[in-house]
């Protein structure tokens, strides 16, 4: 009954929040009670294709075609329904009687119908999203960003497939149109019958088309006609959707150039880290082939990429701190670092002279790792209830660099100095890469001021660094965890359990003079 009365609150107020999730789960309830659903805009066709009748929705689409056209409380089309529904046989009943308007249409919350059958591929390898997704992009349903979004992240690599290729199909579609309508010159300048698949530059083509009052088919536009003056400023290219390898050779395969991949990807990843955002978790195989192409990535990152680089920052870094953010989030563990990435990221060069002491050697990638972790904004307070976060650390470390030894033996004691540093609530004199695109500037006797007033901690943090290297110096890749959570953890608590009992003592002393009882 909860359930019920949910879903009518949301249907009666229009209440859901742009999520295909919220929609969908207001149909498995109708589905439920079908016999409400009358009181909720749903006209018998709709009401049909929730009951899941096929012979009665034939007959409607035939004898009824106004039905069509008709939308629930929540601006949802039968196209919609039937998506939500989840049945191919029904929706493909559907298309053969949907015209264009029908099947482009949006809901109230802005979502097409293949928002939808995308969110649905997205969440789970099913056989019926992917039938749904290939049916409606074969009806010339739009193919807009968001719904590229959600469809490349889909575990079905069928639906990814059948994507890419009727992406390319349009952009081909969309350069053909432009050809065949656009000045020599401009054709030129946009670079286009170059034997690639339109990629980066599509939204401009689409721009010169629009802005010479040419009729582009929906289902070959880049953007919607409202989006299109922002999405032009920034080219966006295929592969900043792709999440894995074998999605950027078929992508490959059908004629889009990985020439700006690289360039495209990363400056993904660093917007994503300034603004504090998760990039998402792009496979390390995909991470591999990016960087195939002998690019370096331990080279500085262009300070005019994006609003907010650190200066002297290379890729690795912000790699590296992408990676943290996914697991803060996330807290999956990750696969093995391809090779060439591993010799960068966990390097043990030095990166300038260190002005924080989170480090010993600067700021490596590494750090930022650990820094897109949170820690930064975390107290210990927070941390006592976080161990099996940082149980899930160590394992992520360990499973990124099975290797720790060797070359590696350097990075649990730089995590270890970072936790503590963390744990003590020592203040930062190192730039931050979350920094919403403004970089704040460090004078160098902001920087001693900070060190003269953390003197004391700064030795303590010194102190139990020391006497963790020498615990833990004998101890087993495999025990790490074990170390940080019987060893670590309650030495850095009884240190702040002590330091908070000196503390309320002197403020209580302080407290008794003033009152004059000492």
């Amino acid at each position: 009954m909860s359930t019920l009365l949910a879903c009518c609150d949301d249907l009666t107020r229009h209440a859901y929040q742009g999520s295909p999730h919220t929609p969908s789960r207001n149909i498995e309830a109708l589905k439920e009670f079908p016999q409400i659903a009358g009181n909720f805009g749903f006209n018998p066709l709709s009401q049909a294709i929730l009951t899941e009748e096929e012979e009665t929705v034939q007959f409607l689409v035939k004898q009824y075609p106004s039905y069509m056209r008709e939308v629930d409380y929540c601006g949802r089309s039968p196209v919609h329904i039937a998506i939500q529904v989840g049945n191919p046989n029904l929706l493909s009943i559907i298309l053969e009687a949907a015209d264009p308007d029908i099947l482009n249409c949006t809901d109230n919350i802005q979502l097409y119908p293949i928002d939808y059958a995308m969110f649905k591929s997205s969440q789970k390898q099913d056989n019926d999203a992917y039938k749904m997704v290939d049916l409606l992009l074969e009806s010339s349903s739009v193919l807009f960003q968001h719904s590229l979004d959600m469809g490349l992240e889909s575990h079905c690599l069928r639906t990814k497939t059948s994507i890419i290729q009727h992406l390319a199909q349009r952009r081909n579609s969309l350069e053909l149109l432009a050809a065949t309508t656009l000045p020599t010159e401009e054709i030129k300048e946009l670079g286009l019958c170059q034997g690639k698949t339109l990629d980066r530059n599509a939204a401009n083509v689409q721009s010169c088309l629009t802005a010479r009052s040419c009729n582009i088919e929906k289902s070959i536009m880049v953007f919607e006609q409202d989006k299109l003056t922002h999405a032009s400023k920034r080219p966006k290219s295929i592969y900043e959707y792709i999440c894995d390898r074998e999605t950027a050779e078929i992508a490959l395969s059908n004629g889009f150039s990985r020439e700006h991949a690289f360039i495209d990807v990363f400056r993904s990843i660093v917007e994503s880290v300034i603004q504090g955002k998760c990039y998402g978790r792009p496979d390390l195989s995909y991470i591999d082939w990016i960087v195939d192409d002998g690019v370096d990535i331990a080279s500085d990152v262009p300070l005019d990429l994006v609003p907010g680089v650190t200066p002297c920052t290379t890729w690795a870094h912000y790699l590296m701190a992408s990676f943290g953010n996914g697991l803060r989030w996330n807290w999956v563990a990750y696969d093995i670092l391809p090779l060439k990435v591993s010799k960068v990221t966990f390097s043990d060069a030095a990166y300038g002279e260190s002005q924080c002491h989170c480090s010993l050697k600067g700021c490596t990638p590494l750090i930022r790792f650990l820094e897109g972790l949170g820690w930064r904004t975390w107290s210990f307070e927070g941390l006592q209830t976080l161990m099996d976060r940082l149980t899930k650390l160590s394992e992520s470390l360990q499973a990124l660099l099975p290797d720790i030894g060797g070359a590696y033996s350097w990075v649990y004691p730089a995590v270890l100095r970072y936790l503590t540093f963390s744990a003590l609530g020592l203040r930062h004199t190192c730039y931050g890469l979350e920094n919403m695109g403004s970089i704040p500037v460090w004078e160098s006797d902001d920087i001693e001021e900070i060190h003269d007033e953390d003197s004391a901690f700064l030795q303590l943090l010194e102190d139990l660094v020391e006497e963790f290297e020498i615990r833990s110096g004998s101890i087993s890749s495999s025990d790490r965890s074990s170390f940080i959570r019987d060893v670590w953890a309650p030495k850095i608590q009884g240190n702040l359990e002590e330091t908070n009992r000196r503390e309320l003592t002197e403020k209580n002393l302080r407290h008794a003079e003033d009152c004059g009882v000492v």
